[in-house]
């Protein structure tokens, strides 16, 4: 897409989020189908999965950075299972009358209507203590799904080398990628997902850094980076969502786990030690059928990086002349 091109779509999709009370940015015609809305919460059928250490007081940074009981911890208090909701129906018919018709599990941070379209994947060096390779986590399991081998972390750091990047000490054990799948808000808030997935990414990378500041780290968040790629290397259709934001996880040195940690995993990453493959399945999401919506993905393509480049300078564009401009009539003299 031509920055001409790009800048309109941003222009447009902004239009119709400030003008959605009186113009519908929604479809005409769309009815959410609330018997076939994606779960909250999803996981990779038959993959190996590492159990994380549930949140402790004793899950402080080691010497260097991360190690799995600090990962544990920050992942459940900011993507994992935190709370049980209950769905309460009061009755129209009858006063007074509430009744109890199930429950949710919602995380720590907030979503809007609990969707939480942002996931997570660990890509994992060979100096990680986990196995090389590409981990989903599984929020509602607070479980690592390995779902591809090898060595991801060359292709993460090559992403980040745009001229918008800032690649700078980024590490060399692994990033955590943040992807948005635009389905899971979608389904209910249509056209109108994409401020609000932008908003859950906001609100996940703010608590992101709460948790940092708090055990005496840095965030450092990259927001800019070959976005086509890193689709790629975790399976993503641009259509249907992409990575947003890139966490940089520098790991501490593998000496300085505490006694009360789990033992690290062998680090074998199977029969190919090179460049970790691409996923190849996206996670169990429970819809059974998924729509794309043209102008959420319009607008995420107009503020994708382009491969090789930098993020487009998007300038407003100017109205088209439609009347050839009239000179300026000459200044009155005096008689």
């Amino acid at each position: 897409m031509d920055q001409p091109r790009a800048a309109q779509a941003v222009l447009d999709y902004v239009h119709a989020v400030r003008t959605r009370w009186t113009d519908p940015v929604a479809p005409p015609g769309f009815e959410p189908d609330w018997a076939d809305r994606p779960a909250p919460h999803t996981y990779h059928p038959r993959t190996e999965r590492l159990p994380l250490p549930l949140h402790t007081a004793r899950a402080t940074p080691r010497q260097g950075g991360y190690d799995v009981p600090l990962l544990g911890s920050f992942l459940q208090l900011s993507a994992g299972v935190l709370s049980r909701r209950w769905e309460i129906d009061k009755s129209p018919d009858r006063a007074r009358t509430e009744s109890v018709t199930g429950a949710r599990w919602g995380r720590g941070t907030p979503s809007g209507g609990g969707a939480y379209p942002v996931e997570l994947y660990l890509a994992a060096g060979p100096s990680a203590p986990v196995p090389s390779g590409i981990h989903h986590y599984a929020s509602g399991l607070h479980a690592l799904e390995q779902v591809a081998a090898g060595d991801p972390v060359p292709q993460v750091r090559a992403a980040l080398r745009t001229p918008g990047g800032d690649q700078d000490g980024d590490p060399e054990g692994g990033f955590l990628l943040c992807v948005l799948r635009f389905w899971k808000s979608a389904y209910k808030y249509n056209n109108f997902a994409y401020h609000l997935m932008l908003h859950d990414l906001g609100a996940f990378l703010g608590t992101w850094d709460l948790l940092c500041r708090q055990h005496g780290t840095d965030a450092d968040p990259r927001l800019a980076f070959d976005d086509a790629s890193l689709s790629r290397l975790v399976g993503q259709d641009p259509r249907d969502g992409g990575v947003l934001a890139v966490l940089p996880l520098p790991w501490a040195d593998q000496g300085a786990l505490p006694p009360h940690g789990p033992a690290a995993p062998s680090r074998d990453p199977g029969p190919d030690p090179g460049l970790a493959r691409p996923v190849r399945v996206a996670p169990y999401g429970r819809s059974r059928r998924t729509r794309e919506f043209p102008m959420v993905s319009a607008v995420h393509r107009a503020t994708s990086t382009t491969e090789g480049g930098g993020p487009r300078s998007l300038a407003e564009p100017q109205p088209a002349a439609t009347e050839a401009a009239l000179p300026l009539p000459a200044p009155a003299t005096a008689a």
